[in-house]
């Protein structure tokens, strides 16, 4: 059980290190472990955040069939059940996505804390794009503390 925390936490920017590298193999876990040490705290944290609320939203998939008037003797023919399939649906998708968000931010924050991304920066491979043209662009500073 702890190994398998241990390395989930380790490996949990992999999927971001795979798109944003263009990496394939043992590449992306070695580099989500690289990025990840010293914020292992951060990365367990959202981990156990995003896991609570997957758990919570499975078991809730009965309390809700309940409210709504299920008895569960209909099965796929009651509305109650399909309900209950899109509310779960459409509310694990949102989780999904916020996820995905959440660990595409910690990875750039794991870059900057690293000094990956200034280098980055400097070589032009981060843009700017113009959002509104009134107003004037504010370059972003990397500060790395130690």
């Amino acid at each position: 059980m702890v190994w398998s925390v241990y390395v989930l936490v380790n490996w949990g920017l992999a999927s971001v290190v795979v798109v944003e590298e263009s990496s394939w193999g043992y590449e992306p876990l070695r580099g989500s472990a690289n990025l990840v040490r010293g914020k292992r705290w951060v990365a367990l944290s959202l981990l156990l955040c995003f896991q609570f609320l997957t758990a919570v939203l499975m078991n809730s998939r009965s309390a809700l069939a309940g409210w709504l008037g299920g008895d569960g003797s209909s099965g796929w023919r009651g509305w109650a059940f399909v309900v209950q399939i899109v509310v779960t649906a459409a509310l694990g998708m949102w989780l999904m996505l916020h996820s995905i968000a959440a660990n595409t931010v910690f990875y750039i924050y794991c870059k900057a804390m690293h000094g990956e991304l200034a280098l980055e920066i400097a070589h032009g491979e981060y843009i700017s794009l113009p959002l509104d043209d009134e107003k004037p662009l504010h370059l972003a500073s990397v500060i790395q503390t130690r």
